[in-house]
């Protein structure tokens, strides 16, 4: 009985690990939100993990600048690395903000292998 119970264990592990790194990979070949915001082409990009996700007045904050919040809550430098890299040249922003490296360091990366 034992034994059934921790074959279950293991399917169950496997089937809900395999679901989750699918659905990591599909975001990570999505562009960053906020792609095409009210005002046209990006002005000024706000780009990183959730503190800049989380910056819910971001665009009355800034105004007059057209500015797009492009955070993603909980992102590593790697996310957002890949998905800055889908993103469509025919739009480029002015000027980047970025605020990244926390969520990395947390997981145990050292300062240095985030800045790299």
């Amino acid at each position: 009985m034992v034994l059934k119970a921790l074959f279950g264990l293991a399917v169950f592990s496997v089937t809900v690990g395999s679901w989750a790194a699918m659905q990591h990979r599909a975001a990570m070949h999505t562009p960053l939100p906020d792609a095409d915001g009210p005002g046209g082409p990006c002005v000024v990009w706000f780009v990183g993990s959730s503190s800049f996700f989380r910056w819910t007045t971001l665009r009355s904050d800034l105004a007059p600048w057209t500015v797009h919040n492009r955070g993603v809550g909980g992102a590593f430098l790697s996310e957002l690395r890949q998905r800055f890299a889908n993103e469509d040249p025919v739009t480029p922003p002015q000027a980047i903000v970025f605020y990244g490296g926390d969520n990395d360091i947390a997981n145990g990366a050292t300062a240095a292998d985030a800045a790299a």
